[in-house]
């Protein structure tokens, strides 16, 4: 097979399948969660140790406190010591501190104070690790013609990983020639990701016990959006369905956070990728468009896209009609990201699901090669994802271990994308959407 078919075939199948499976849950608190049939704490403890239960919150203290030492810009942005590696959360849930082995001890840094922080040593600073991947993100602009199908902010292993879809000496000597050459930088073979989006009841019969999707996929069975309904209520999570003049239905997709934009409307996040076509026929391409009529699952008018951007990103901001009430869990403020953080996403076609933070910062190609989407400084996750909950809020929580209930800490993001089968999602985060953007939690 020539070169360039086997490019077009894999930029063909580069294409993540839209979202999440998981767990059912019932809210009966406005910043609460509980599991119908099962303790959340038996839940977490079966699927994710006692000791990781009993130190996750301990640790995020912690890292809460430890950001707290660091200065800032002018421009808000966090200043990092020399010598600090990063951080994350480790398998029983305690905080690891990386430190670069400077000649400082760890008594002459802000560190010193943390003693229940596991120190690691580390070759580079976390500084050097973000300007690593904030040049990728500059200098890759088509990142399947430049051969990366990903690239990463590796925190534990202090470096930054790029995904090459030919991974070759070769390759790589390329990539060091023409895009950077830094000790930084480690390779590995890109994943050639499928549009799988089913399970198969082999692995449905995997997923936690109380796995049940919450709506179906049939259209509204109105022609077009009915007139609204007085004062409908929809909450974070639930599906909504996209009508477009001349073009009818489109598809569904799942409510993320409450937001306001600019000038003060209040509406909601969802995600910005349906009517891409993953087929090389650009021919209703481009995502969903502003004026594009949003509705609930029944076909009832809920609200307008006033704001789409598919690229970096992958979002939209809904204005919602007069009388439109959007429910959400928890306090309405940004929550920074951390791997090993415990996070949990409520999708249309799945529910609610716990996941931990793989990756806090990765980037990625999402798509076909005519129909590229590239998400920037994304959140990888060990979910799993299927169709129809993309845009769904993640949400990240604490955990009491003594008690049935997981509290919402903040917002994270919304879901974005998967591949298939495994358990890798891709979220983008909440604070680059609200930048890029221009809208406030609400």
């Amino acid at each position: 097979m020539n070169k360039f078919l086997r490019r077009l075939i894999i930029a063909f199948f580069l294409g993540f399948s839209l979202l999440a499976t998981g767990i059912a849950f019932a809210s009966n608190h406005a910043d609460s969660i509980e599991i119908n049939e099962m303790s959340l704490h038996d839940y977490l403890i079966e699927n994710y140790g006692y000791a990781f239960i009993q130190n996750h919150n301990h640790a995020l203290e912690m890292i809460s406190e430890l950001y707290g030492l660091f200065p800032t810009s002018r421009m808000g942005a966090t200043i990092y010591p020399a010598y600090f590696g990063g951080l994350y959360i480790n398998e029983d849930g305690e905080l690891v501190i990386l430190k670069l082995e400077d000649g400082l001890s760890n008594s002459n840094t802000m560190i010193a104070r943390f003693e229940d922080a596991i120190i690691k040593p580390a070759e580079f600073s976390y500084q050097a690790l973000v300007a690593t991947m904030d040049f990728l993100n500059a200098t890759i602009t088509d990142p399947v013609m430049s051969n990366t199908s990903a690239w990463s902010l590796d925190v534990i292993g202090n470096q930054v990983v790029v995904a090459l879809i030919d991974y070759n000496p070769d390759a790589i000597d390329l990539f060091r020639n023409t895009i950077l050459d830094s000790p930084i930088i480690t390779f590995e073979q890109g994943d050639i990701i499928t549009m799988d989006g089913v399970f198969h009841e082999e692995q449905r019969q995997e997923m936690a016990a109380f796995s049940v999707p919450l709506f179906g996929t049939t259209r509204p069975s109105a022609t077009q959006p009915m007139i609204q309904n007085p004062r409908p209520q929809i909450r974070t999570g639930d599906q909504i369905w996209f009508y477009r003049a001349g073009r009818g239905w489109i598809d569904h997709l799942s409510v993320g956070y409450r937001a306001s934009n600019l000038w003060g409307e209040p509406g909601f996040v969802s995600a910005a990728h349906r009517d891409v076509p993953f087929l090389p026929l650009p021919l209703f391409g481009g995502g969903l468009q502003v004026g594009d009529i949003v509705t609930n699952h029944f076909g009832a008018r809920i609200g307008v896209v006033h704001q789409a951007r598919l690229q970096g990103i992958d979002a939209i901001f809904v204005a919602t009609d007069p009388g439109v009430v959007v429910h959400s869990h928890g306090p309405l403020t940004y929550d920074g990201i951390v791997v090993g953080q415990l996070v949990l996403s409520r999708g249309a076609q799945s529910g609610y699901q716990f996941a931990t933070i793989l990756n806090a910062n990765t980037s990625a190609s999402v798509g076909t090669l005519l129909n590229p989407i590239r998400i920037d400084q994304g959140i990888r996750a060990d979910i799993n994802l299927i169709d129809g909950d993309s845009g769904g809020v993640v949400y990240t929580v604490t955990v009491n271990p003594h008690t049935n209930m997981a509290e919402v800490r903040g917002i994270a993001g919304i879901n974005i994308a998967g591949n298939g089968l495994l358990a890798n999602g891709l979220f983008s985060r909440a604070d680059n959407i609200n930048r890029i953007l221009h809208l406030s939690l609400r």
